[in-house]
């Protein structure tokens, strides 16, 4: 049931909406629409992190897209939160995305053409997404996200990425012990990561905590793939660029974990990808790192010009 928002009268909230996969499992999401009666555009934020944080350490609350004329749709990934099903990464995101999309496009009261935006993982979704060519997908803006599964992201020139994806593990894990009733273990997690220095520094790097054995499995996958095999070439979009075929507007930050594979794709794209796809794609790179985006980095400020304006460039590009 619609209800007004009890922050903003101009906006009405469905919470909870289930969304069914092609396999049966359902995610959860919650729309946000103008409260005028007409017909608006969907916008798709897909998260692991919570629904209802929806990424708003850097973007605006969706409630503020809604009062400029969207339906914005915000989902809890699969096995994350509220949604079933077990959390693998990006191993059903392009199934997912893609039904999701077809899903938000046929919602009463829309018009059939979804966006996308989210950052780090949320843009990884994106990407996944649009390999798949969904018929209604138009546009998306994936920021800070690199262009390999492997190369960058899990490993760096055959470095295992440590710091990235220990801390990344003992996060996200946590969530996956209160899915599985295991308070016990989300607090092992959480002290973990409290003190991830020390977690650093434990060896071997395949026999981590029972913890992380049992609630996070593929990161024993991740270490049994030292090598750029086929394991991680079915979720790399560097192997993909051919597949894409939706303007892209492609967010990146100079102190970014991921700027050299954010370039990449929009190169890759730009040469490789479909005739449609080619002369779409553009790049807006801030002197930014991962998390928070503002002006400042360490000691260093870049004054004004450099200050968060995500929201009005997103806004510029999905009117667009």
């Amino acid at each position: 049931m619609l209800k007004s928002s009890t922050f903003d009268p101009s906006v009405q909230i469905e919470r909870n909406v289930s969304v069914p996969m092609r396999d049966g499992v359902k995610l959860a999401a919650d729309i946000y629409r103008p409260a005028a009666d007409g017909a608006y555009t969907v916008l798709l934020l897909r998260t692991p992190y919570n629904k209802e944080d929806a990424q708003t350490m850097n973007y605006a609350h969706p409630a503020w897209y809604a009062r400029h004329g969207y339906v914005v749709v915000v989902q809890d990934v699969r096995g994350r939160w509220a949604s079933e099903g077990d959390f693998h990464p990006y191993a059903f995101e392009a199934e997912d995305g893609y039904d999701t999309i077809e899903w938000a496009a046929s919602l009463p009261g829309v018009v059939p053409k979804v966006g996308m935006y989210g950052f780090s993982y949320a843009a990884a979704v994106q990407w996944l997404a649009a390999m798949t060519r969904p018929p209604h997908l138009s546009a998306i803006a994936p920021a800070m996200i690199g262009s390999d599964s492997y190369q960058g992201k899990t490993y760096r020139n055959g470095t295992f990425s440590l710091a990235l994806l220990q801390s990344w593990v003992l996060f996200v894990a946590q969530d996956t012990a209160l899915r599985q009733k295991r308070p016990d273990w989300a607090s092992e997690l959480t002290d973990l990561y409290a003190g991830i220095h020390a977690y650093y520094k434990r060896l071997p790097l395949n026999d981590p905590p029972a913890a992380v054995k049992s609630l996070a499995p593929y990161y024993l996958e991740w270490l049994a793939h030292p090598t750029r095999d086929d394991y991680w070439k079915a979720t790399s979009l560097r192997d993909h660029y051919g597949s894409i075929d939706v303007p892209a507007l492609h967010i990146g930050g100079w102190y970014d974990i991921f700027i050299d594979g954010t370039i990449e794709n929009f190169t890759g794209i730009r040469r490789s990808g479909t005739a449609a796809a080619r002369d779409a794609q553009y790049l807006h790179i801030e002197p930014w790192f991962h998390m928070p985006w503002s002006r400042y980095v360490g000691e260093l400020d870049f004054g004004p010009e450099a200050a968060n304006r995500i929201d009005e460039l997103q806004f510029r590009w999905f009117n667009r």
